[in-house]
């Protein structure tokens, strides 16, 4: 269980690092190239975000599979069970 959380750890510090590079350089390299527009910063924005609300969903998602995962275990471990 360490491990799949430790797993869990790194996916959310990987989306979290890349939204906020995503964001810090998208709009500084936009800028000095002068090419932000307010098209282009509401990409960056988006891309940004996305990737944050990944980080965010990421250990939830793990637990749901987890969850089933158990659950489906457990259901055919019962199953084999009920005929003793």
């Amino acid at each position: 269980m360490r491990d799949l959380q430790k797993e869990i750890g790194m996916a959310q510090s990987f989306f979290h690092e890349g939204s906020v590079l995503v964001l810090v350089f998208g709009i500084l390299d936009s800028w000095a190239n002068n090419k932000l527009t307010p098209p282009v910063g509401w990409w960056v924005v988006a891309v940004s975000f996305t990737s944050y609300v990944a980080a965010l969903l990421t250990e939830w998602l793990a637990l749901q599979v987890f969850r089933v995962r158990v659950f489906s275990w457990l259901l055919t471990q019962e199953m084999w069970d009920v005929g003793r």
